[in-house]
């Protein structure tokens, strides 16, 4: 799959093993799918955190956080060294209550981020009025380690930066069946291939492939 999984596997290969042969494989064009298609939010705060904070504690809790901060300072990285135009702006956000219920939930996971060692506070009053000019909202949680990205500039970019050092990326080139072994075939409209290793990057589209049908649901979401 031509996605950001595609693309973000393939870079660091071919500079861990510059003489690695890879071949790229996407059906439409790279970006096509959901990772050209989303709402650019690059954020660091990972489904059911908190939950996985409570039975393990801050510790393990921190660790899980870094690996997700990683993508972002690997974006960050690749328009620093690499000059990578996708529109990176690393703002950070604001989390808002409209009620006592919702701002005592924000001071529970402020506590909850401070005891992992991380930069976050509550805001309120005029402090919050000088953020958002509206009576709606009580209080506001600052966290400063998201950002916001184009996606569709993000994968074509890393799509120029992985052709120019040798992947071999192939778009319009569905996948049609595949048969694993000792070396993979993968069978596309174009050819043929062979391979020994083979990283599926498929999203949604598993299912096509007779992968995971009963595990991943394709799902849709509305961004203005």
């Amino acid at each position: 799959g031509g996605g950001l999984t595609g693309v973000s596997t393939a870079w660091p290969l071919r500079r861990g093993q510059p003489g690695l042969g890879i071949a790229l494989l996407e059906a439409v064009v790279l970006g096509h799918g959901a990772s050209g298609r989303n709402g650019g939010f690059v954020d660091t705060r990972v489904p059911g955190i908190y939950d996985y904070i409570a039975k393990a504690g801050p510790e393990k809790g921190r660790h899980a956080f870094d690996i997700s901060l990683y993508g972002i300072n690997l974006i960050k990285r690749l328009v620093s060294e690499h000059g990578l135009d996708c529109e990176f702006e690393e703002n950070g956000s604001l989390v808002t209550a409209m009620d006592d219920k919702q701002a005592r939930a924000l001071e529970h996971d402020c506590d909850t981020f401070k005891a992992m060692g991380l930069e976050t506070t509550i805001i309120q009053g005029p402090e919050l009025e000088a953020q958002i000019k509206s009576e709606r909202y009580i209080a506001g949680l600052t966290f400063p380690y998201t950002g916001i990205v184009n996606p569709y500039k993000l994968a074509r970019g890393m799509k120029a930066l992985v052709e120019a050092m040798g992947v071999e990326i192939f778009e319009r080139t569905l996948v049609m069946r595949f048969t694993p072994g000792q070396k993979h075939w993968i069978e596309t409209e174009m050819g043929d291939i062979q391979a020994p290793d083979m990283v599926l990057g498929l999203n949604g589209y598993c299912a096509k492939l007779g992968l995971f049908k009963n595990r991943v649901i394709p799902l849709c979401s509305y961004v203005i």
